[in-house]
């Protein structure tokens, strides 16, 4: 059975740099440490297979730059059953 781990890199690219930075209107720097906590966390269960602040940098700059809005919980339905599901 798969878990929430196995999403990670989803997780933080469609839900966490954004909703940090365009909802929460976090700085940069707090919302790159509470996504390095949690992704810390998540490697006490399962090592990461990516390079976590390179991810973190990538999303939360493209989430300012951009201003990307957080997967809706619908959309996630359709782009990501398996999480959908998890969190469902």
């Amino acid at each position: 059975m798969r878990t929430v781990e196995d999403h990670r890199k989803f997780v933080v690219w469609r839900i966490l740099a954004s909703y940090l930075i365009n909802i929460k209107k976090l700085s940069y720097d707090d919302a790159f440490n509470i996504i390095k906590e949690w992704l810390n966390k998540c490697e006490t269960i399962r090592k990461l297979s990516f390079n976590a602040d390179n991810k973190i940098k990538d999303n939360l700059r493209a989430s300012t730059r951009i201003g990307y809005r957080p997967i809706s919980f619908n959309d996630l339905n359709e782009e990501n059953r398996e999480l959908y599901n998890l969190v469902n």
